[in-house]
């Protein structure tokens, strides 16, 4: 799978950018404070557009907690984002 994003732990979440060929954009993932059982953990913004949704997932491979991202705007190809350390 292609990284199109590399992020940075801050107090609210994660900061960082994505890049395709299509986008170059500095991004946040936000923590939604009270989020439901379903519902995502995170919001992901570009500016003040919110370019999509994550969710709190355990890494199989090393335990870690890290959130799994779906991106919603059409340039962006269909595949996660992760968060790198």
């Amino acid at each position: 799978m292609a990284t199109i994003g590399t992020f940075a732990s801050t107090e609210s979440g994660f900061a960082g950018s994505i890049r395709t060929l299509a986008l170059n954009v500095k991004a946040r993932i936000v923590r939604i404070e009270n989020p439901s059982d379903k519902g995502p953990h995170f919001r992901i913004y570009a500016g003040n557009a919110e370019m999509g949704a994550a969710w709190q997932k355990t890494s199989d491979q090393t335990g870690s907690r890290l959130p799994l991202a779906q991106a919603r705007r059409p340039e962006l190809p269909r595949s996660d984002l992760r968060h790198a350390r």
